[in-house]
């Protein structure tokens, strides 16, 4: 596989690890006999990769629609919204859980009415909405969810707002599930030429456990542990196959739950036609790799050798290192190689006719880490072997482990040499090359001459190997090949250029695995063969070292569970080593680095419990162990350095899928790191002397041969040291380097660690703990603007909760900043506060303070701020007389509301409302809380009228100075008068300006908003709701107390109270469609003339619109109004009344439906009054409502009868018949009943002359009138049966 340095790497499980160390295989020269110039083969390659890397590009990403099929969907959706289920083609919906009510775990999903205040219930859920989702959406490609309570099987909590939430999976239209207990083999098989598609598999305990795989006695069968590699492993083993075979146990997918729970794999497949996986473009039985393209290029065998195996060459990191940046003595306890982030990956490297440098693709094996290869000449020299030790019975060790034994066999000594040699079975030459390859492989042996290292061949051919046996020159001159360079049948392999290039490198490469894990075995054999030579009494550091060996070995060989064994049985032996000055840190640093590897496989094993464990263990075993007292800041950086690569391993482990809490997460691990790191800065300080000169001759050159030895002593290992004069130099030494440490930066690089830390798992407080330490560190190195800008940040959060005394703290190391700097604004706000109430200065700091602050205010160089680091005082004091140069910057304007300044301001209006003809009166409330009165140049109120801001303005002059006495309320009165446009607005503080200072000096205005208060006192706003009880009470005094002064920001300008009556005279009810009276009687009592009077008279608008339709007003009542009549008159002219004057009108209420109505009498003057000397015009109105009810005034029936007075249903043509009328009074008022007339329409009549009967009747309440007509039909000329009567009307009065 091929892919540049700019393509993204594959997925794989394995690609991303915490073991550190490789199978190193070293591949000789490729022996070519054509030649190449060097300017060609770049070329040549550059093209290459470059085709390569666009193929790649551009291969379709089978993963996305992959990872879509197989993940756990959810969706949710709001009460009243609908929620909608999409699935990919070819796949439908199924539903795992569905949920309808409201929980406390996501309060603020689909959150309440804001004006809601009924208390939401938060624990309601319903319990049949999984069956409503189910029947919804089950078996569907896509679906659409109403979420309404009606659908969803009722309301759980009426009242609250609730939520729809589905978990859900896209699977396929035919799948299987097959399931294994641990330790069983799965076989899955497709038939009729399908493949399998993966489409989930889970290896570990469910919650619940499964039936089929009972837990044992015992175990922990209460908690749920899943492997995050299985379904990515099964894919790979059995994707695009036909058929599968895989084992269930730890080996294939590693342990992730608690030694003795009982596990299980469960699989869910697919055997679909290959059109499935078409479809999206991408039919590799690895759905992880990307396509294999090498067969277009077949003719380029070593390029495309070198690019698929050989690309991602990584540079091990060392963690461990050398350089001296942080102290000469953290060389001696940190350096060493090894400790990588990588996972294992030995080195193959390719030499000859092409270059390697562009090789950046990293060859992804499913079942195991890939090889590491390197490229070394053909005549490399490898470390010589020593003369291997017959007896130990002698033999003092120096040290514990070398410095060299690492990388010796991470990038030194090979587990195996591979030679690539250009040769065909049927080469014209074929004696001559073999003699030249054996000379090669002889060459190669000589230089590992005592090693265990195997060599190998490998020939590249140009044509397709025949199967074996069938190619008899092939199989006789590859004898005879292996009997010229000794080498046996399987070191040597063939590597032919066809179209299956990928294939034969798959091949190679695991051949080649398998002879590193054959030397890695051999060498942990031949280690163990020591220890029956070794005695506890005088090789108690072999014993460590071996079982280091063993387990490195181990972690070469990629078995990592045997590692883990011999790296806690090495710890357990360093720490029975007899620990004493002169070997603590070796000792210390040899369990740092086995406590390192022990935590990292824990990690790896999905074990973060136990790296836990380790990792407490280890430091209370280590962090009394502090070695020399001159050298105490040594412990503390090694204390230090535990925690910071512990945390690395912990954050390395949660980006791979390890969940973290908020209580255990790797930001506590930073942060002690830091703590140790200033613990490290305290101690040097102390320890490091700065008048003392570097040795002459260097305690700390040269190389160390063990690991934690100091240079001076290597080897040494008894309790007292060789030389005291040395010892005393290369302690000196060590206190000179360690005064060089930028021990802040060090310590601002963890506590940025850990504030990310906290800040992703939600901890705020630990956030900001720690962020004032970055800030103090920041000022420590002199940074001071990143020092003022943390501490600005993390000060509103200690405002806010109220810690006043770390406040205080955080506000003086700001100051001292802010005078560094020569910060005129920030130095100003801090004084302020520093004064202020929340402060927790002692007095005479105060003083000191306030002593500074008046000479800022009097444009004069503050005195140098106490603590402040000597060598930058200097340079501040420069910057300070600059800045009170500058001629134009003297005004400076804080807005103090965001602070808790040493003057408080309150301010409120006397009543929340003023009628237009009284003076608004306001007042604002200042209080000094500094140690002495303050004197101030201007007060001022803004309104949200500009024009009136004029009147709320008070300055201090020669003859009224205005200063503030600290602890004493004072309070400043304002009034003026508003406009009679204004009435009916709302009048606004929109802010309150206090100015400290003058012109000559510097001036300071500080502004409130509002109307005043700060951020220490948000309860004020709020108590002035309860405090109408209070309102027209004016002060009394100039001292008022503070706590009980409430905010009030707003008042309304009304109109002025009417003095006039207006009474109504009327006799209800009103009688239906009768012309109402309503008489309005109008008094003045005004002192001067109420002008242009007028009345707007008629129904109240507001009320049933069809009331307005049948309701009628008229100023006259002499004759019915018209239906057309307006039901509300307004602005009718009444002139002007004199004081004392009457005015009376009549209005006329027509009504043509029963019911209650509402009637407005509204009556608008103008009248001239005078408000403090000034003359306005005042609009007065007075409103008066009354409420009648309308009735019918009578009952009308009428009825059909003979002569004979008998009741009639039909009538007859030409025969005369009675038409009855009776009228029934319902009015509580007598009823003159005027006239009535019957008006006929078809019928005739048989008296010529039809006069009222009841004219000028009168009817009480209860009484009742008829009246009698005689009728007849005449002949009907159309068929028509049904004929009209007429019409019969009444005239009435009351």
């Amino acid at each position: 596989m091929l892919f540049s340095k700019n393509t993204k790497a594959p997925l794989t499980t394995d690609s991303m690890s915490s073991s550190s160390y490789s199978n190193t295989v070293v591949i000789m020269d490729v022996i070519r006999r054509t030649p190449c110039h060097p300017w060609w083969r770049f070329i040549l390659i550059v093209i290459i990769l470059s085709l390569e890397t666009q193929l790649i590009s551009s291969a379709p990403d089978f993963t996305k629609h992959l990872h879509s099929i197989l993940r756990n969907h959810t969706a949710f959706a709001c009460e009243n919204h609908i929620l909608s289920i999409v699935c990919p083609p070819r796949t439908s919906v199924s539903v795992l859980s569905a949920f309808y009510g409201r929980h406390e775990v996501i309060p603020n999903l689909c959150p309440s009415v804001p004006n809601n205040t009924v208390e939401e219930n938060i624990h309601c859920t319903s319990a049949v909405a999984i069956e409503k989702v189910k029947s919804e959406c089950q078996d569907r490609q896509s679906c659409h969810v109403s979420v309404l309570s009606l659908f969803l099987g009722g309301d759980p909590c009426p009242l609250t707002t609730k939520f729809l939430q589905v978990s859900y999976k896209c699977q396929p239209q035919h799948h299987r599930t097959r399931l294994v207990c641990e330790n069983g083999r799965l076989k899955l098989l497709c038939k009729n030429s399908t493949v399998l598609a993966i489409y989930s598999a889970t290896f570990g305990h469910m919650l619940h456990g499964s039936p089929s795989c009972p837990p044992e006695a015992g175990s922990h069968s209460d908690m749920e542990c899943m492997s995050s590699t299985a379904l990515r492993k099964v894919s790979r083993r059995c994707h695009g196959k036909e058929n599968c075979s895989l084992v269930a146990d730890v080996m294939t997918f590693g342990n992730p739950c608690f030694p003795g729970t009982r596990k299980h794999l469960r699989v869910s497949f697919a055997c679909v036609p290959r059109y499935l996986l078409e479809d999206v473009g991408f039919v590799s039985r690895d759905p992880f790799m990307i396509p294999d393209y090498t067969h277009d290029f077949p003719e380029k065998v070593v390029l495309y050798f070198v690019s698929g195996i050989c690309a991602g060459l990584v540079v091990l990191e060392i963690h461990y290192n050398s350089s001296r940046s942080d102290g000469g003595y953290f060389e001696v306890i940190t350096q060493g190689e090894g400790r990588t982030e990588e996972k294992p990956s030995g080195w193959l490297v390719l030499s000859g006719n092409f270059p390697l440098s562009f090789a950046a693709a990293r060859w992804p094996l499913a079942d195991r880490v890939p090889i590491s290869f390197k490229v070394l000449p053909g005549d490399h020299e490898y470390p010589k072997c020593r003369t291997k030790r017959t007896s130990y019975e002698w033999y003092i060790p120096k040290g514990i482990l070398k410095t060299g034994w690492m990388n010796k066999h991470l990038n030194l000594v090979p587990a195996l040499v591979v030679l690539f040699y250009e040769l065909d079975w049927e080469d014209p030459q074929w004696k001559e090359k073999q003699s030249e390859c054996a000379t090669k492989v002889e060459i190669v042996r000589t230089s590992l001459q005592g090693r265990n290292t195997k060599v190998a061949v490998v020939l590249i051919q140009k044509k397709t190997p025949l199967p074996p046996g069938e190619d008899l020159v092939a199989s006789e001159r590859a004898s005879a090949l292996c009997n010229a360079c000794d080498l046996s049948g399987k070191s040597l392999f063939v590597l032919p250029h066809t179209d299956h290039l990928v294939g034969y490198i798959i091949r190679l490469e695991n051949a080649f695995y398998e002879h590193s894990q054959t030397y890695y075995y051999t060498e942990i054999r031949r280690v163990k063969s020591h220890k029956e030579f070794l005695n506890k009494t005088t090789h108690q550091l072999l014993f460590v070292r071996h079982q280091f060996k063993i387990a490195f070995f181990s972690e070469l060989k990629q078995d990592t569970q045997n590692a883990l064994k011999y790296y806690r049985t090495a710890y357990s032996l360093i720490h029975e080593l007899r620990a004493h000055e002169t070997n603590m840190l070796e000792i210390k640093t040899m369990a740092g680095f086995i406590n390192y590897k022990i935590c990292r496989l824990c990690f790896q094993h999905n074990t973060p419990l136990d790296a836990i464990a380790q990792f407490r263990k280890h430091i209370d075993l280590c962090k009394k162990k502090i070695g020399s007292a001159e050298l105490a800041f040594e412990h503390a950086a090694w204390m230090s350095k535990q925690f910071q690569s512990f945390g690395e391993l912990f954050d390395e482990a949660i980006k791979l899928g390890l969940t973290a809490i908020q209580t255990q997460n790797p930001g506590f691990y930073y942060q002690q790191a830091a703590c140790y790191s200033q613990d490290r800065k305290q101690q040097a300080h102390q320890l490091c002397q700065t008048e003392i000169i570097y040795p002459t001759t260097d305690p700390l050159s040269g190389t160390l041969d063990f690991y934690g030895q100091r240079s001076w002593r290597q080897g040494h290992q008894s309790i007292d040291p060789p030389d005291t004069e040395k010892e005393k130099t290369g302690i000196l030494a060590l206190q000179i380097k360690e005064k060089g440490v930028p021990h802040s930066e060090l310590i601002i690089a963890l506590l940025s660690n850990a504030v990310a830390q906290f800040k992703k798992y939600k901890c705020p407080r630990m956030k900001s703990h720690l962020m004032v330490q970055m800030g103090e560190e920041y000022y420590h190195a002199k940074d001071y603007t990143k020092a003022l800008k943390l501490l600005d940040y993390v000060m509103c959060d200690y405002r806010t909760e109220k810690w006043w005394g770390l406040l205080t703290a955080i506000l003086t190391t700001a100051l001292r900043c802010a005078y560094l700097m020569a910060s005129v604004k920030d130095y100003i706000i801090y004084c302020m506060e520093l004064l202020g109430r929340a402060s927790t200065l002692k007095e005479e700091q105060k003083l000191k303070i306030e002593k500074n602050l008046t000479k800022v205010l009097q444009n004069e160089v503050p005195d140098a701020e106490l603590e402040c680091d000597p060598s930058s005082v200097s340079a501040a004091k420069s910057l300070w007389g600059d800045r009170m140069a500058l001629a134009g910057a003297n005004e400076v304007t804080i807005e103090v509301q965001d602070y808790i300044p040493f003057i408080q301001c309150k301010a409120k209006f006397l009543s929340p409302s003023f009628h237009v003809d009284q003076p608004i009166q306001l007042q604002v409330f200042l209080k000094a809380d500094g140690p002495n009165p303050v004197s101030f140049s201007k007060l001022a109120v803004s309104l949200s009228n500009q024009e009136y801001n004029q009147w709320c303005i008070i300055e201090s002059s020669s003859q009224n100075t205005m200063s503030l006495v600290p602890g004493k309320t004072k309070c400043y009165n304002f009034s003026f008068v508003a406009k009679t446009e204004d009435v009916g607005k709302k009048i606004e503080m929109t802010g309150i300006e206090l100015l400290l200072g003058s012109v000559r000096g510097r001036c300071v205005f500080l502004t409130w908003r509002g109307a005043g208060g700060d951020i220490a006192s948000p309860h004020e706003a709020l108590q002035a709701s309860r405090s109408s009880r209070r309102w027209g009470r004016s002060l009394e005094t100039q001292e008022q107390d503070w706590d009980n002064v409430t905010l009030q920001h707003s008042t309304m300008i009304i109109s002025r109270i009417p003095k006039i009556s207006v009474q109504l005279s009327h006799q209800p009810p009103v009688l239906n469609n009768e012309m109402y009276c309503l008489n309005v009687t109008i008094r003045s009592q005004e002192e001067g003339v109420a002008k242009d009077v007028k009345l707007t008279a008629g129904l109240k608008p507001g009320q049933d619109a069809n009331l307005s339709q049948t309701t009628h007003v008229a100023l006259e009542g002499s004759k019915i109004c018209e239906d057309s009549a307006a039901a509300l008159i307004p602005d009718i002219l009444l002139g002007d009344l004199n004081p004392d004057q009457k005015l009376e009108k009549g209005i006329f209420v027509r009504c043509s439906t029963t019911g209650p109505r509402i009637f407005l009498f509204h009556v608008a003057y103008f009248v001239d009054t005078t408000v403090e000397g000034r003359q306005i015009v005042c609009k007065c109105h007075k409103d008066e409502i009354v409420t009648v009810e309308t009735v019918v005034p009578f009952e009308v029936s009428v009825k059909f009868v003979s002569t004979k007075l008998e009741p009639l249903e039909r009538v007859s043509m030409d025969i005369p018949f009675l038409l009855m009328t009776d009228v029934i009074s319902s009015s509580p008022w007598p009823i003159l009943l005027s006239s009535s007339s019957l008006e006929l329409f078809s019928l005739t009549s048989t008296s010529p002359d039809m006069k009222s009967q009841l004219e000028q009747t009168v009817l009480e309440t209860g009484e009742g009138a008829s009246e009698c007509f005689c009728l007849c039909c005449p002949p009907v000329i159309d068929n028509n049966n049904a004929i009209a009567t007429g019409q019969y009307s009444i005239a009435w009065r009351r």
